[in-house]
């Protein structure tokens, strides 16, 4: 059975030009995950490796996130269940983008960050075979989720620190194309629509995105 789309959503969410500029994000990310595994296979550092193949998963399960989004609200689906979908890519990604950097950049973590992200992940999965209860779960993984998206910007922030150079100027603009992605998709929530709509424009969580991405991307491709 079809669940609806929450009353607090426009009722034109994906129904105008955003609908377009979703699916443009997708395309998007497909493209920038292919670049980054390219780039990966062509380094010869084992120490950056682990990293750019952490960012490389990260975007992957970020752009399926949001396939899984479009899903839920345009084809004949379980709303509850492909959101839920969503959410577990999101988890998922930034544990990999957190293994990436725990294994190449921050060891004295012991990998405490990807083994938290893996909770949240694990839990999600249990809502989605119906062992957790939905809300329940939704309430945990978006507090970890949060609470991951802030760790994410100040692991960015701690790095722009310690480096000088070229270096420095790179993960300064990675962290602005961080911030903006993750403003995309924080603005695209049932938290926002309900408290900002119809102030905010349906484009904006999208463009952000697309910024965020190309961003990302077009920084890392440089030497």
């Amino acid at each position: 059975m079809k669940l609806q789309l929450p009353d607090i959503y426009p009722s034109d969410y994906m129904m105008t030009i955003d609908y377009y500029l979703w699916i443009a994000v997708v395309a998007i990310g497909l493209i920038s995950v292919v670049l980054f595994f390219i780039k990966v296979h062509k380094i010869e550092s084992d120490l950056q490796k682990p990293y750019l193949y952490g960012i490389s998963f990260f975007l992957l399960l970020l752009t399926l996130q949001r396939v899984a989004y479009i899903i839920s609200v345009k084809m004949n689906v379980d709303y509850n269940f492909w959101t839920n979908l969503g959410y577990v890519c999101s988890l998922a990604g930034m544990m990999c983008f957190f293994l990436g950097i725990e294994k190449s950049v921050i060891r004295k973590t012991k990998y405490l960050l990807s083994l938290v992200s893996l909770i949240g992940v694990l839990i999600g999965l249990l809502a989605l075979i119906d062992i957790i209860d939905r809300d329940i779960s939704m309430k945990i993984t978006y507090i970890i989720s949060t609470l991951a998206t802030v760790i994410i910007i100040i692991l960015f922030a701690w790095m722009i620190s310690k480096s000088t150079g070229s270096i420095r100027k790179k993960s300064f603009i990675t962290f602005l194309g961080v911030v903006v992605l993750f403003a995309g998709i924080m603005m695209d929530s049932e938290l926002v629509y309900g408290g900002l709509w119809p102030t905010m424009p349906l484009i904006i969580p999208p463009i952000l995105n697309s910024i965020g991405l190309i961003t990302i991307t077009l920084t890392n491709m440089r030497k």
